[in-house]
């Protein structure tokens, strides 16, 4: 073959195998190396590197045993997408725009990342400041514990504190208003229960009927709650024999016995009612005549 100045050779055709021979002066002679080996074992330096390959194909490999420093796109604020040596999963990061900086910081230890599509359960200690509950809080068996209806102009809300020995954990109003009030909706004809007393009647309509939580009174003097000496207490006391339902408002001692504050016929037409005080602080109630389904609820108390 003739020779030929370098410009005047046929070009190659690319990408190359790295089979490729190529003249080199080492040691102040002329060897071959093949193309694959010129950049073996050598760091290289580049200010940018751009990809020829197909969107979607990784065109940068790192070995596991080598750090990347300084990464980023080639536009600030576009993002930048790490694949790793699996198939499938992008971890994109979103370029910094001007003048600001993004940080991942990675825990010292093996973590898995949450996901933003998908539920997740998390271990360990973790804590959320202000975390944002969209619909509802459920159980461990996917089950709704706690739901939540946002208001758009909300200033009041309910504080919970836990309490040391000795205490009690506490359940408060707080907002921007002075005074605010607590309503507990009980769904149709429920009731509102503290232990098993009836404390709150439905908000509409009224009815005694759960059997766990009241006592068949009849004639005789039936005990229908306590009173702890020599303490004072007010109570409701609700009734029902079919629609015949009557609500007493009666302040009790134990050494003064009942005071019938006011006798209410709710509907229908209930008959008289005896309240007393019987044998180990027990307060009781008599009807002339029939059985009525009996609540009584302590309203306050001194203790």
């Amino acid at each position: 073959m003739a020779d030929k100045k370098i410009s005047q050779l046929s070009a190659a055709t690319t990408p190359l195998a790295g089979s490729e021979v190529l003249p080199i002066v080492q040691g102040a002679s002329t060897v071959k190396v093949s193309a694959a080996d010129v950049t073996a074992g050598r760091a290289i330096s580049a200010l940018t590197y751009t990809s020829t390959v197909a969107t979607g194909t990784a065109p940068f490999t790192v070995s596991s045993t080598t750090q990347v420093a300084n990464l980023n796109a080639a536009t600030a604020g576009t993002a930048s997408n790490l694949l790793s040596n699996a198939t499938t999963g992008v971890l994109q990061v979103t370029g910094p725009g001007a003048a600001s900086t993004r940080v991942m910081t990675v825990p010292d230890a093996n973590f898995t990342a949450a996901r933003t599509d998908a539920g997740q359960t998390f271990t360990g200690v973790n804590t959320f400041t202000s975390p944002k509950v969209i619909t509802s809080l459920d159980d461990t068996n996917g089950n709704e514990l706690f739901k939540f209806t946002a208001t758009a102009s909300a200033v009041n809300e309910l504080t919970v504190a836990n309490a040391a020995t000795g205490n009690r954990p506490t359940l408060s109003v707080t907002g921007n208003d002075t005074d605010i009030g607590i309503s507990l909706q009980p769904k149709g004809t429920g009731r509102v229960f503290a232990n098993t007393a009836l404390v709150v009647k439905p908000a509409s309509g009224y009815s005694v009927t759960a059997a766990s939580k009241t006592v068949n009174v009849s004639t005789s003097a039936t005990t229908i709650g306590f009173i702890n000496s020599p303490y004072a207490q007010l109570a409701l006391v609700t009734g029902l024999d079919g629609g015949d339902i009557f609500a007493d408002l009666i302040f009790t001692t134990v050494t003064a016995g009942p005071t019938v504050l006011s006798a209410k016929t709710v509907s229908g037409s209930p008959v008289a009612r005896t309240y007393t005080m019987g044998g180990s602080n027990e307060f009781q109630l008599a009807m002339a005549s029939s059985t009525y389904e009996v609540a009584c609820s302590s309203i306050y108390g001194l203790t």
